[in-house]
């Protein structure tokens, strides 16, 4: 595989998990959840979501079927993010957990393009040149960013611990009253 590395192999085992914990579980796991309870058909998306992450994951683990994989993964991805995840953000944009849910899942997304990205073959490049190669590789780094963002709005709008008012525990920061001892040990800001 070209530019293979650790990351590729962490990235393709994960999905790999995902889709077994999925197809155990019986229901949507992680970044597959997000479908309201009352779909029609939810425990058939459940499966195929599951199905879909063992199968990319491993064909991601093989060269001849890791550019297949990685398109179909990318092109999913991005599609569960807007419908899935992107819907709950325009309705309750003051809900911790929708940004949360989106950053998780825009991770995924920025590193499925950047697999998409050096895989790329000449069709990939005709036909989306905006998605492959550095340019391609650039915009899943603006993806991840933009992740991190939403992480960082998912950490404003939730409430800080009571005992800690600066919002990071174990900081003495306008702290009234002192923090758990267990606290002191187990969080660095």
């Amino acid at each position: 595989m070209r530019n293979a590395g650790v990351g590729w192999a962490v990235f393709a085992v994960t999905l790999v998990m995902v889709g077994i914990a999925g197809l155990v579980c019986g229901d949507f796991v992680g970044v597959w959840d997000g479908v309201p309870k009352g779909t029609p058909g939810r425990a058939e998306w459940s499966v195929a979501c599951a199905l879909v992450s063992l199968a990319c994951g491993a064909g991601l683990l093989w060269r001849r079927t890791a550019l297949p994989a990685a398109r179909v993964l990318l092109c999913i991805l991005v599609v569960w993010a807007l419908v899935f995840k992107g819907r709950f953000v325009l309705t309750q944009p003051l809900t911790e957990g929708t940004w949360q849910s989106l950053g998780e899942n825009a991770v995924l997304v920025a590193g499925a393009w950047v697999l998409y990205a050096a895989l790329a073959g000449d069709v990939d490049r005709r036909y989306a040149a905006f998605a492959t190669g550095v340019r391609g590789v650039r915009i899943a780094r603006v993806v991840y960013a933009l992740a991190m963002v939403a992480f960082g709005l998912s950490r404003i709008s939730s409430s800080p611990p009571r005992w800690s008012p600066s919002g990071c525990p174990g900081t003495s920061a306008g702290r009234t009253s002192p923090a758990p001892p267990i606290s002191r040990r187990r969080w660095r800001c």
